[in-house]
């Protein structure tokens, strides 16, 4: 079992994203770096494999894409460019100063320089630095104070086609675009889907407009989370989404969008809040188990798991039979803590009501029905109901959303 204590705050997030490559030209300044797309007419994209893989933190992905690029003249190199949209933190400076506007450009050049650095490109197993486009280019600073704080820009390198046919490999990790905020009245953030934005386009600038594309997107934890896909003639199998299109105009496809639902974001968050919230937002606490499981294989069964935010591990009750009635008692490590004094009250009380370390644990072993809650004082004592997924769903329960309200009243009346 698991055991997540909430208390109470405020903050936000936001994106990185990336896209597909394609050939590239210099311009005079522009708010986009002094770079423009550009129609190379000697070299065809034969076909394009893409494979996207949603990361287990929920807010990131990985992408392979592959180009076979056939080049039917003689060998040459050209500007290889892949837009970038990031964002950054905010900044309310209404009317910054010289000294700030530059503070703030060099904050962007560092933050695009990160993101650069991250990108892979390789020609014919030949590796290629992508070098930003430098923000210090620009006539004025993009939207440097605004609230959104989304900027454009390029990442390019000149490759060499020194072939007939060619392979550029392309790989990174990027963000889902997602605001999320918090407040002081709730511990809880407040989540909003996430959006996969995948721009197909700029790789529909080479001679052909009709290329095969091959696209595999495993949606790793997103399986069950879907609320929109773009993009038509897809297939759903085994948590993966896959086209095959043979003959597509990316330039017509435009862009790839994918809209996640926020519930397992929820989820994830009371399955790890102890170990990942902020220090001021968890209650600091010590657990005294009435039996423990012995030690097996490496793996210990201690009171202390249920505290822990790492759903891999749990409290186990040593005792013969079922474990009906063991208990497990709770204590601050500061005993100056007070729910009823200053700002901190009780939140909510989270459970992983069986052994999630994986699906086998889940299902092979006892998973709680009910749980009984009482002050060590026992002035009051609260049965409460913990719902048993038929899907072995092994996401966290949150006890105040399963109680009636004035049953959760009196049990935080009791509490203080």
């Amino acid at each position: 079992m698991k055991l997540i204590i909430l208390l109470v705050s405020l903050s936000m997030l936001s994106l990185d994203a990336l896209a597909n490559g394609g050939p590239v030209a210099w311009t005079g300044i522009t708010p986009l770096g002094g770079i423009r797309l550009q129609e190379v007419k000697e070299v065809e994209l034969v076909k394009e494999n893409l494979i996207i893989s949603m990361e287990d933190n929920l807010n990131d992905y990985s992408v392979l894409a592959e180009y076979q690029l056939k080049n039917d003249g003689a060998p040459r190199k050209l500007l290889f460019g892949i837009p970038i949209t990031w964002s950054s933190e905010e900044d309310y400076r209404i009317e910054p100063t010289e000294d700030e506007v530059n503070e703030i450009k060099s904050k962007r050049i560092e933050e695009l320089s990160a993101i650069a650095n991250d990108l892979s490109i390789s020609v014919n197993n030949k590796t290629y630095k992508c070098t930003p486009v430098k923000l210090s280019n620009l006539s004025t600073v993009p939207e440097p104070y605004s609230e959104s704080l989304i900027t454009k820009n390029w990442c390019v390198t000149t490759i060499a086609l020194d072939k007939k046919e060619n392979t550029v490999i392309l790989k990174y990790t990027a963000n889902l675009s997602f605001v999320d905020s918090s407040f002081s009245k709730s511990a809880l953030t407040y989540y909003e889907g996430r959006k996969l934005i995948y721009e197909l386009y700029p790789a529909g600038y080479w001679a052909n407009k009709q290329t095969a594309l091959d696209i595999d997107i495993n949606l790793g934890k997103y399986e069950d989370h879907v609320d929109h896909i773009s993009l038509d003639g897809y297939k759903r199998n085994d948590g993966h989404l896959t086209w095959s299109i043979k003959k597509a105009d990316l330039n017509k496809l435009s862009l790839l969008e994918i809209s996640f639902n926020k519930d397992i974001l929820r989820k994830n968050e009371l399955a790890h809040w102890n170990a990942k919230a902020p220090d001021y937002q968890k209650v600091k606490l010590r657990a005294q188990a009435s039996s423990e499981l012995k030690s097996n294989k490496g793996y210990r069964y201690k009171a202390s798991n249920i505290l822990d935010g790492d759903p891999r591990t749990a409290w186990c009750e040593g005792k013969s039979g079922d474990g009906v009635e063991e208990s497990i008692k709770l204590f601050p490590i500061d005993k100056k803590i007070n729910f009823g004094e200053f700002y901190c009250r009780l939140e909510g009380i989270g459970l992983l009501p069986g052994y999630t370390k994986s699906q086998n644990t889940y299902r092979g072993n006892n998973r709680i029905k009910k749980v009984q809650i009482s002050d060590c004082k026992r002035k009051g004592s609260h049965v409460f109901e913990v719902p048993l997924s038929k899907k072995h769903d092994m996401s966290p329960v949150l006890i105040k959303n399963q109680a009636k309200k004035e049953e959760w009243d009196k049990f935080l009346s009791d509490y203080k």
